[in-house]
């Protein structure tokens, strides 16, 4: 068979495209690919070859553009199928990566690495239980998908099942002693059955992940070796997730100033008045600082000082006085819903219609101590107090807190604020609540002031109902 100089030319222009692909030079390597198509048009490889460059040179529009170029000129090229799903899933849109994915296990039924990607694509949809069977799938057989072994953990974490997940994560680590999901996965399970040891320790696998945390000013990190030598130096504390996180994490502050540091908390926006007496500055997250000596997370602090569960520093002093109550009435704060970004949002929230029974208990005034209400909320029951536009930052719900007699939360930051302030706080908590709740317990030692409420078999009907009985015989002091 003859090969046209056009075929000949659009080999040799792709073969030093693959050549400067493996050398890492991605942008000429889409210049070499981009020649063979304007030789070779109608080949679907050259098409993948050109989206795989692009995404590595930083082009994410144009490389989905190849790839499903390639998908169009041949239906049945798997690869194309999962990358383009790969590319999805990294652009945040996981619903478009699952039905990329899903069209190439049609075509490479066996195949578990899809099995993987289906798996992990459910997870960042929220649906851990579709998810874990397929994950299962990957990691069964004589020759497992060594990555899928920490996502079925991570899958069983989000089920409430975390002691099975913990022999998931170890059966990653003893495949792979470099894998930081694993020793991460495996450190959240740790700390939720109480073992701070080893815990903490592992818990510092965050920074090695794939969209690890960023810090971001320049210092040297705090260690627990650094403990005595901190006095007279600047050490700059800076949240890195929630605001719940934050304010959990923030009575470590006073325990640095006590050792002769000078401390500063960066931290978000919304919370830095209501911290500001923790430390000698609160700076909102991009606003300027002076340099520091040391730098730490906030979620760090517990491996700095070793903490452990007999050695759990009090909740964070933030200067709020109880409010005396005039009248007969008490007063309890509600707050049903979190930040709807959180991708375990829709285990963590509950619907306000589920809570309504709890407003009609004679004897007590109702608050919205939540600053949003979702269309779905809407409208307000009239028996629920709207304080919305009067809670500008944590410092105005905090005052609004002080003159509540109890407030019931769902597990979002209103539940460590109002817990911190002392107030009597009932948590309401999915079965697969976050480590920092620990398993079995209806009191948490980060926050005596807290009670908690967990789901079990009947959901949160069987939670509201149990709260609802509380209440109505006056069980809240």
């Amino acid at each position: 068979m003859t090969v046209s100089p056009r075929s000949e030319a659009a080999a040799g222009h792709n073969a030093r495209g693959n050549a400067l692909f493996a050398e890492g030079r991605h942008a000429d390597a889409a210049a070499e690919y981009r020649r063979a198509l304007a030789l070779a048009p109608e080949r679907a490889q050259l098409h993948f070859n050109l989206g795989n460059a692009l995404e590595s040179a930083g082009d994410p529009a144009a490389a989905l553009a190849s790839f499903r170029q390639a998908i169009e000129l041949a239906p049945g090229l798997v690869a194309a199928h999962s990358h383009l799903g790969n590319l999805l899933r990294r652009l945040d849109r996981p619903g478009e990566a699952l039905e990329a994915y899903r069209r190439a296990l049609y075509l490479a039924p066996f195949e578990r690495a899809i099995r993987y990607n289906i798996g992990t694509a459910l997870l960042d949809l929220g649906r851990a239980a579709e998810a874990l069977p397929h994950l299962e799938h990957a990691a069964d057989g004589a020759e497992p998908h060594i990555p899928a072994f920490a996502s079925v953990g991570e899958a069983l974490i989000r089920l409430g099942r975390k002691a099975l997940a913990l022999d998931w994560f170890r059966r990653a680590l003893h495949h792979r002693p470099d894998d930081h999901a694993a020793r991460f996965g495996a450190a959240v399970c740790l700390l939720a059955r109480g073992d701070f040891a080893a815990g903490w320790e592992g818990f510092e696998a965050r920074f090695d992940m794939p969209r690890a945390p960023g810090l971001p000013i320049a210092g040297r990190r705090l260690t627990p070796g650094d403990l005595g030598a901190i006095a007279g130096r600047h050490v700059v504390l800076m949240a890195e997730q929630g605001f719940g996180d934050t304010i959990q994490f923030c009575r470590y502050a006073p325990m640095l100033r006590a050792l002769g540091a000078r401390v500063t908390l960066l931290v978000q926006p919304e919370l830095v008045r209501v911290l500001r007496g923790l430390a000698d500055a609160a700076v909102a997250i991009g606003e300027p600082t002076d340099a520091a000596d040391f730098v730490c997370p906030l979620m760090s602090l517990p491996f700095v000082f070793a903490t452990r569960l007999d050695t759990i520093p009090p909740p964070a002093p933030l200067g709020r006085a109880a409010v005396a109550r005039d009248g007969e009435r008490v007063r309890v704060g509600l707050a049903w819903s979190g930040n709807p970004a959180h991708v375990l949002d829709h285990l963590r929230s509950i619907p306000l219609t589920m809570l309504r029974p709890l407003l009609a208990v004679p004897g007590i005034e109702f608050h919205a101590v939540q600053n949003r209400a979702t269309p779905g909320d809407l409208p307000l029951p009239r028996a629920l107090h709207w304080h919305g536009p009067m809670l500008g930052d944590f410092a105005d719900t905090a005052d609004l807190i002080a003159g509540l007699d109890l407030v019931i939360s769902v597990d979002t930051s209103i539940a460590h604020l109002a817990a911190s302030l002392g107030r009597p706080t009932w948590v309401l908590l999915a079965a697969s609540a976050d480590y920092r709740w620990l398993e079995g317990r209806d009191d948490n030692p980060w926050y005596p002031a807290a009670r908690l409420w967990r789901q079990g078999s009947d959901g949160w009907a069987g939670v509201i109902a149990r709260v609802l009985a509380a209440l109505a015989k006056g069980d809240w002091r």
